[in-house]
């Protein structure tokens, strides 16, 4: 990646709140339809921290189909020199490799 950074520290940069990530009912007890919306960053720690498949799953899918760009302040479109549209398929391709920050 450009300057040697990998995409979860880029994403970190992005985070604008102190939460890591949210999961409600990790176990599946609700038999209903639960819908949060969380910012990338927050999905890119879930998809490399969270020690259960079916949360990793979750922050794969959500990434993928995320209908919005990343939350944040509008000024700011790259974050060293990566833009900040680019990011969740960058963290997307660095999970399928392998790497983490």
């Amino acid at each position: 990646h450009k300057g040697g950074f990998q995409a979860l520290e880029l994403i970190r940069i992005t985070n604008i709140t102190p939460l890591l990530w949210v999961r409600l009912d990790p176990h599946g007890l609700y038999n209903g339809r639960l819908n949060i919306m969380q910012q990338d960053a927050c999905y890119a720690e879930q998809l490399f921290h969270d020690g259960d498949a079916i949360g990793q799953v979750e922050a794969v899918r959500a990434l993928a189909e995320r209908p919005l760009k990343i939350q944040g302040t509008p000024k700011i479109t790259n974050v060293h020199d990566v833009p900040i549209s680019e990011l969740p398929v960058r963290v997307l391709g660095d999970c399928l490799r392998g790497s983490v920050a």
